[in-house]
């Protein structure tokens, strides 16, 4: 039995994409996102260190897009997975998310983004389950 679960609270950084598949009424939305641990070394000095998170969710929910926003404060539940790519000559390691479950922890005041409703629908597609 292996077990693969992630969970996360962090910033987005970025506004997300929204990518459209051809014959499929599903989307992905990438976006990332910032996690940062904080502490203090033997001298007292604060220190800390981000590591950034490739975040994408697979939905039919067109709409979820329109709630993330760069800045904002969320928790994530999802898979992890990694990947690599090349930048001057040297591997460069990336650690991704296929992201299950999203809740808004704040949201970053932004008059272009629509309120958040009291009924945000659920952001975990169970259409892939064999019953």
């Amino acid at each position: 039995m292996a077990i693969n679960n992630i969970h996360i609270i962090g910033n987005v950084g970025n506004d997300p994409k929204v990518h459209y598949f051809e014959n499929s009424d599903k989307i992905s939305i990438q976006f990332s996102v910032a996690v940062t641990d904080r502490w203090k070394d033997n001298a007292g000095t604060q220190k800390e260190d981000t590591t950034w998170v490739r975040c994408t969710r697979y939905t039919k929910n067109v709409d979820l897009a329109k709630y993330i926003r760069k800045g904002d404060k969320i928790y994530l539940a999802g898979k992890a997975r990694t990947s690599a790519y090349i930048k001057d000559g040297v591997a460069v390691g990336v650690l991704e998310m296929l992201v299950d479950k999203i809740d808004f922890l704040s949201v970053k005041d932004n008059s272009n983004t629509p309120a958040l409703p009291s009924d945000v629908p659920p952001t975990k597609d169970d259409d892939d389950l064999p019953f």
